[in-house]
């Protein structure tokens, strides 16, 4: 049974727009059934390996150099439509060699394989009550399955589990006594779930098999024979796919207050206990909500109840504004819907919401309002495409703030230091205008914001001429490389340039800042920021055990990152449980940044760290490199992204997985290699012995070929006399991997 439950909600800072109806799909209780087509995958299975790899070239046919979730696929950063760009590839495009997958096309497998497995399983793995849930319904189901069949059944009860999802229920059906037939669509993941199986010692009970569709899994497993014994007992699944984006705590967003305007109330009901009783594929269904206080509307929010069977608790996903569950990694999050206008609401007042679902989706929608319009009581807005991503940067307090008073104290130095006369500012990266309008506020004479991204330079506009800052900000829709002094009256006196992501060189900070400094700037003027810090801190981040279940094996798919084109990922370790992972050491401090006095033609050179090491204070399995920095927007003003901040808003750590877990002991001291070029830092490990890799989990095939050509070069070594440098060792190392993968990229990592 599954409910879904509304509210209206109101000064919400996130939003994402659609929700997968698939959400609704949970276990039914012991029936013999074909499967219902609103758990069958219809989707073509003629996609080829072929279009795996057009997936990865723009429309001028040049290959993608990055790949990303949100901020890359969908225009309007929509996580519904990246799931479909994630899995259908994989599924349908083959995501292992043995499917004819070419081996040059293995590092894209590898990312979309890890970018789909930490969307989606991870985070069902990290919420211990979703796990504990779903482990209790799967031994409900056992129980009940097992004493309902009749005597000439014979055998176990017999359960389909549909994905590798978070794993649980196959392994625990299977731990119950079922005999369980384990599907999924991609065959990297079913490699996954056969590796879990072995570990767990459940090769007599559980047998994984690759499908192309669910519907398959009926077609092969249930009709090829008449006989009832080929049907299932019960079917299983905890694939749910979603967009949604969790309601933190109020006070994380700093001013952005979030407030509940009316009392949870249930919209839809769905059971699943007989799927010829479900409801018609498409309904509506129309509510007059009453307020319960007074606000401003202009969003909805929805989420559903998961009953999972008598004696089992319920599954709740609604908001839960106490910490420190607030911050808590949760399986589901709820669904925020934007309205496109704003509506000032008086308590008792009622909303007319209208809930449209078909087989694929949930649709909300609040009809606008004439008479609130006509009274002056309802606003509307201009409808732009904004990435999903840009509400919490202009929610980062901190950020906001450190920028703010460099941006003020840069402004007063130049009018001291020049008569009273202001500086004319350049903003690269207008993203909503609120640096340039900061700008403004603080005096500048005129400011010129440089966006290339049309809807958001649209929305710019819009905003600061609200603001009443039209008169001196101007939008320009372009790249600042394509900006010529003589089109803006000529030099700028102050930069500001806030592009950075998680990792601070991958939206191209320091050839921007480069080529501005050669072409678009004053000498001496100021640039804000004025420099930054790199620091990488090393981590335990992993599955271990859920349910008395050993999962080692899911962490497969973190060594997998590793092989990716873009090689990290992002993570607010702060919000991490305790209990998932472990700062092993302190933090390294790879490298500084001076962007205002470094000689131009270096500042976008490649380097690599000085010879690093690193003593670990405690025993565990290295995993990843945390990497992290400090911004400093001037002298005086500075913000980190570190994990030691408590109210981190707007960006990630970028996490970077090493391709095989390292065994490492406390006061060990190991060393640690870094290098960066214009858009990504990488770090490693470049000195591994076998003690240190024996039976961890990764890609050992590699690491093989790795510590073979270590001890061939030790050899070299005595019989030369000579050493060889570490930095020789590295490009060696990667070389050699690089052949091993099939690819000619540089991994993130070095052995």
């Amino acid at each position: 049974m599954a409910t879904v439950k509304g509210q209206l909600r109101s000064d919400v800072v996130l939003a994402l727009e659609h929700v997968n109806a698939q959400e609704l799909r949970v276990q039914g209780a012991r029936r013999t059934m074909a499967l219902h087509n609103q758990l069958a995958d219809n989707t073509a299975t003629t996609r080829s390996t072929e279009k795996l790899a057009n997936l990865f070239r723009t429309t001028d046919g040049q290959p993608v150099r990055t790949i990303t979730h949100q901020k890359n696929i969908g225009s309007d950063g929509s996580k519904h439509k990246a799931r479909a760009l994630l899995l259908d590839p994989l599924a349908l495009g083959g995501s292992t060699p043995a499917e004819g997958v070419d081996t040059t096309l293995m590092k894209l497998v590898f990312g979309l394989s890890f970018l789909a497995w930490s969307e989606y399983g991870l985070r069902q793995m990290l919420d211990r009550r979703w796990c504990d849930a779903y482990a209790a319904a799967a031994r409900h189901i056992a129980a009940v399955a097992s004493s309902g069949r009749e005597p000439h059944d014979g055998g176990p009860c017999r359960v389909c589990v549909l994905g590798l999802g978070g794993c649980i229920p196959a392994l625990v059906a299977a731990q119950s006594g079922c005999s369980v037939l384990w599907v999924e669509r991609i065959a990297r993941f079913e490699e996954v779930a056969r590796a879990l199986v072995a570990r767990n010692h459940l090769e007599a009970h559980v047998r994984t098999v690759r499908v192309k569709g669910w519907a398959e899994a009926v077609d092969t497993h249930v009709h090829s024979g008449s006989a009832p014994a080929r049907r299932f007992d019960a079917v299983i699944t905890d694939e749910a796919w979603a967009d949604l984006e969790h309601l933190a705590a109020t006070d994380s967003f700093g001013k952005q207050h979030a407030a509940m305007l009316s009392a949870p109330m249930p919209v839809m009901s769905f059971d699943f206990s007989s799927l010829a009783a479900l409801p018609p594929a498409s309904r509506s269904v129309a509510l007059d909500v009453p307020a319960t206080a007074s606000g401003i509307l202009n969003c909805v929010t929805f989420w559903y109840e998961l009953d999972l069977g008598e004696g089992v608790p319920t599954i709740a996903l609604g908001p839960d504004w106490t910490a420190p569950r607030c911050f808590e990694t949760r399986a589901r999050r709820q669904q925020l819907r934007y309205l496109k206008y704003e509506r000032a609401l008086d308590e008792g007042e009622r909303v007319r919401v209208v809930l449209t679902h078909d087989e694929m989706a949930i649709h909300v929608d609040v009809p606008l309002d004439a008479e609130a319009e006509a009274t002056g009581r309802l606003v509307r807005w201009p409808s732009v495409n904004v990435l999903a991503y840009h509400f919490p940067m202009i929610a980062d307090e901190g950020r906001n703030q450190a920028f703010d008073l460099a941006l003020t104290q840069a402004v007063a130095r130049f009018k001291e230091r020049h008569g009273g006369t202001p500086p004319r500012v350049l903003d690269i990266g207008s993203g909503s205008g609120l640096l340039a309008m900061m700008a403004a506020r603080a005096g500048a004479m005129e400011v010129h914001s440089l966006e290339m991204v049309p809807a958001l330079a649209a929305a710019a506009k819009h905003i600061i001429a609200q603001n009443g800052y039209a008169d001196r900000v101007s939008i320009h829709g372009i790249m600042s490389t394509d900006l010529k002094p003589s089109d803006v009256g000529g030099l700028f006196d102050l930069l500001v340039c806030e592009i950075v992501d998680d990792q601070l060189l991958g939206e191209g900070v320091l050839t921007t800042i480069a080529d501005a400094r050669r072409r678009l700037l004053s000498p001496n003027a100021a640039i804000i920021p004025c420099g930054a810090s790199v620091f990488a801190l090393p981590v335990q981040m992993r599955i271990g055990t859920r349910a008395g279940l050993a999962l080692d094996d899911l962490n497969l798919f973190s060594t997998d990152m590793a092989f990716a084109p873009r090689a990290h990922t992002g993570c607010k370790l702060q919000h991490w449980p305790p209990d998932e992972h472990v700062r092993l050491a302190p933090p390294l401090r790879l490298f500084e940044f001076d962007f205002a006095h470094t000689p131009i033609d270096e500042l976008a050179c490649s380097r690599s760290a000085p010879e690093l090491s690193v003593t670990f204070e405690r025993d565990g399995l290295l995993t990843a490199f945390l990497i992290y920095f400090e911004l400093h927007a001037d002298r005086m003003h500075r913000f980190s992204n570190g994990p030691h901040q408590p109210r981190l808003v707007a960006w990630d750590q970028s996490v970077r997985y090493l391709p095989i877990e390292v065994r490492v002991r406390a006061g060990q001291r190991v060393a640690v290699s870094a290098y960066h070029d214009y858009e990504a830092v990488r770090v490693g490990v470049p000195h591994l012995t076998p003690d240190m890799v024996a039976g961890c989990v990764g890609h050992t095939e590699v690491m093989g070929a790795a510590l073979q050509l270590e001890q061939r070069k030790q050899l070299e070594q005595m019989q030369m006399g000579s050493r060889v440098s570490c930095a020789a060792s590295k490009v060696s190392s990667l070389e050699q991997m690089e052949m091993q993968m099939g690819s000619r990229i540089r991994s993130s990592y070095s052995l």
